[in-house]
């Protein structure tokens, strides 16, 4: 007759016969596996996450700061051109009159889509901006209707031209602030750019 014994997850016969062993993982040594294989990737995840929400906010940054420096820019080239033509510094002043803080609370949009600042170039918002959309076919952002290749952006830009804030009678120079606003996973952000424009 034989007599068995356990010790230890292994089984050992007593009459001199060979040992026979049996290992096999227990439930709580599988739950601290699992559990050390969960911490260890739980770090490289969340650190991966957090990179594709930085580069989400860092894309619309930049976008803000190009449309900022758009507005920018079509408005000085509209100063340019108004000072090529011979016209006087006022008639610039009047172009820009829905831009204008004392006119219009809300500043102005500017399209600069169309060239040298014709009909619809620069249109007063009123209480508020409304977003400007994306022109598939051309990259360009535009104040123009949705249509078919005419999309809704998360951006809205305002133009604000007033005096100087150190010189409220000089006449010769305008104070403009360009502001782009949107939304970042549901956060407010805003990108600003100020610029003086002086009379040539």
């Amino acid at each position: 007759m034989q007599y068995f014994t356990c010790k230890q997850n292994a089984v050992v016969q007593k009459e001199g016969a060979k040992k026979v062993h049996r290992k096999a993982f227990t439930l709580i040594e599988t739950f601290v596996a699992v559990s050390v294989l969960m911490t260890a990737l739980v770090g490289p995840l969340t650190i991966s996450q957090k990179s594709l929400a930085l580069s989400g906010y860092s894309r619309d940054k930049m976008t803000a700061y190009y449309l900022a420096q758009d507005a920018v820019e079509y408005i000085r080239g509209l100063r340019d051109d108004n000072a090529k033509q011979g016209s006087t510094w006022s008639s610039f002043v009047d172009l820009l009159s829905a831009c204008q803080a004392a006119n219009n609370q809300g500043g102005c949009q500017v399209n600069s889509s169309i060239a040298g600042g014709g009909p619809n170039a620069i249109l007063p918002c009123g209480a508020l901006c409304v977003p400007m959309n994306y022109n598939i076919e051309t990259g360009l952002y535009t104040t123009e209707e949705v249509a078919s290749t005419i999309v809704p952006s998360v951006f809205t830009r305002s133009v604000v031209i007033s005096s100087p804030p150190y010189d409220p009678s000089f006449s010769r120079e305008l104070f403009m602030t360009v502001k782009v606003t949107w939304k970042n996973d549901g956060i407010d952000q805003s990108y600003s750019v100020v610029q003086d424009l002086f009379d040539w």
